[in-house]
């Protein structure tokens, strides 16, 4: 322990062969009998290069060093700009690039004295205000790295935008959250579960060369450290321990390798189909089979204690999973070929599987033969059907014509009956009033000859005579006429009487009382006592009409 360290020290640098301690109680020079402090200023975070002086981000601003003779020493604080500051980087205009531990960054414009700030401005993330904005020095560029990608400062439109170049060549990188230089034109970029060290090029494309994966050590979330021990040696601290990584053997096992795949599962739901690699290049199976697992392996980096992969199916989804599994299943796969890509994240070369998914039997050639016959045969019995319902709906169509044709009859005969029946009561009345006057002369038969009055009786009695033979045949084809009516009457009400069906038919045609009471050849108060138990028979109340009740009666239904 170097007496004098003791409590946080944030980084240790080196200038003029000597050592620079930023210590959370100010700024030392390493010594070999321990701290000298050349600057009280509390939290020193970061060091740079300011011409031939050094410039601090401290707890509380920016402080100046300088050196006097040999000796380094506090020269003064910058005034104007009084911010934490964690990160420091001078560009080739001697601008300033402070970066705030949480707001973003400044851009920040010195006298000439270097002693105050004649000019500041803040740049923050321009897709995520208020997340982690830090600043770095790439090939002599000021950038700035995000959560999302790698950003530029535009020196003519003053405004920071994407480093376009760098974000396409660093693909997963470019989130890096810490840039450390390493040889010329080499950088070390930091993730939190791994690191890589790419060389960037003059129009700033990055070119991996060597990857770390650092699973076995959590990288600590605050700044780390990359110490050359010798040209293929360096030395990585993290939170628990120190870890020596050899770049040879990491130049090795970062070829191209790419994971082994042991085995192919195809399931269904009471069998199982196994498949080894190694001696089977063609696979189909079966529709029944299409739940698939596949079993894999990558045995090279066995330090690794947790490896991850990453899969394809370019029929299902055509982008990569990742996994920490041995295996990956997918289910319920429809029919087809499928091409199954591995890869692991220290390469980008693939392993593929092609297998094959038999079309089920509903989808086979013989099957569609099968589905045509059916659909034929199918066919052929709708049109069979359909031609015997059109036949019999031209039938019933024909029927129901003739039906009201019938029905068209049938009322013409009922009103001509009905005009009959009219013609034969008024007929038969003065055939009566005739004879009773007959009767008359026959009482005053001194005044006329006996011979006359015989020969008028005698016509008037074959009047009446015949007129009977006609009054038969009109309540004939009434009765013939009104069969319906009385069938549908009768299963309606079961108690009513020959006399009260005759009643309910002279009263649907619309006879009046006394023209019903010569046919019934009863009185009219027989007629209206007849109505009056009709009505209770059929059970009106004595609001309804009786005659519109019978007429509206259709013996149809």
């Amino acid at each position: 322990m170097i007496p004098g360290s003791q409590e946080q020290v944030w980084t240790l640098t080196k200038f003029d062969n000597q050592i620079f301690c930023g210590h959370n109680n100010g700024t030392y020079l390493v010594k070999e009998s321990g701290l000298e402090k050349i600057s009280d200023v509390t939290g020193c975070w970061t060091i740079k290069p300011y011409g031939e002086r050094l410039v601090e981000g401290t707890y509380t601003g920016l402080i100046m060093l300088q050196k006097k003779g040999r000796q380094w020493q506090l020269q003064h604080r910058i005034q104007g700009y009084f911010e934490p500051t964690r990160h420091i980087e001078v560009d080739y205009l001697g601008y300033i690039w402070a970066a705030h531990p949480q707001r973003g960054v400044y851009k920040l414009e010195v006298n000439e004295q270097a002693d105050s700030i004649t000019k500041s401005e803040f740049y923050q993330n321009p897709n995520s205000k208020g997340s982690i904005f830090d600043v770095f020095t790439i090939n002599n560029r000021i950038v700035f790295t995000s959560s999302e990608q790698i950003y530029k400062y535009d020196y003519d439109q003053k405004k920071v935008i994407p480093f376009m170049s760098l974000n396409t060549s660093l693909k997963e990188y470019a989130q890096a959250k810490q840039i450390i230089p390493y040889e010329k034109n080499q950088y070390w970029f930091i993730l939190p579960d791994k690191l890589a060290l790419f060389e960037i090029s003059k129009d700033f494309v990055a070119t991996k060369r060597i990857e770390l994966l650092h699973s076995n050590a959590e990288i600590t979330s605050r700044d780390i450290n990359i110490l050359t021990l010798s040209s293929q040696t360096i030395l990585l601290p993290d939170n628990n321990l120190f870890t020596i990584c050899n770049l040879d053997l990491a130049k090795r096992t970062t070829r191209l390798q790419t994971p082994i795949i042991t085995r192919i599962e195809f399931n269904s739901k009471r069998k199982t189909q196994t498949y080894n690699l190694q001696s089977n290049s063609n696979i189909s199976v079966s529709f029944a089979f299409n739940n698939v697992t596949v079993w894999f392996a990558f045995p090279y980096n066995i330090e690794q204690t947790e490896k991850n992969f990453f899969y394809m199916l370019e029929e299902v989804d055509g982008q990569w999973h990742k996994s920490t599994l041995d295996n990956i299943s997918y289910l319920n796969l429809k029919e087809g070929t499928y091409h199954l890509k591995i890869r692991t994240e220290a390469s980008n070369a693939s392993t593929e599987v092609v297998f094959t998914i038999n079309k089920p039997f509903y989808l086979t050639w013989y099957a569609y033969i099968f589905y045509f016959i059916v659909t034929g045969g199918l066919v052929a019995l709708f049109k069979r059907i359909f031609s015997v319902e059109v036949r019999k709906k031209k039938q019933l169509k024909a029927y129901a014509i003739n039906q009201n044709r019938l029905e068209s009859e049938l009322s013409l005969k009922t009103n001509e009956l009905m005009l009959t029946m009219r013609y034969l009561m008024q007929k038969n009345e003065i055939l009566t009033q005739l004879q009773n006057k007959v009767f008359q002369l026959k009482i005053d038969s001194s005044k006329y000859p006996i011979k006359h009055i015989r020969d008028i009786e005698k016509v008037i009695t074959e009047g009446l005579e015949m007129q009977t033979e006609e009054w038969k045949g009109a309540i004939n084809n009434l009765q013939l006429s009104e069969q319906g009516f009385f069938k549908q009457l009768k299963e309606n009400n079961p108690n009513l009487t020959p006399h009260d069906l005759r009643l309910c038919s002279y009263l649907r045609m619309n006879f009046t009382t006394k023209e019903i009471a010569r046919l019934l050849n009863i009185s009219d108060r027989g007629v209206e006592i007849g109505r009056y138990r009709l009505r209770r028979k059929l059970g009106l109340y004595h609001n309804e009409n009786l005659t519109e009740y019978l007429m509206n009666i259709d013996p149809d239904k």
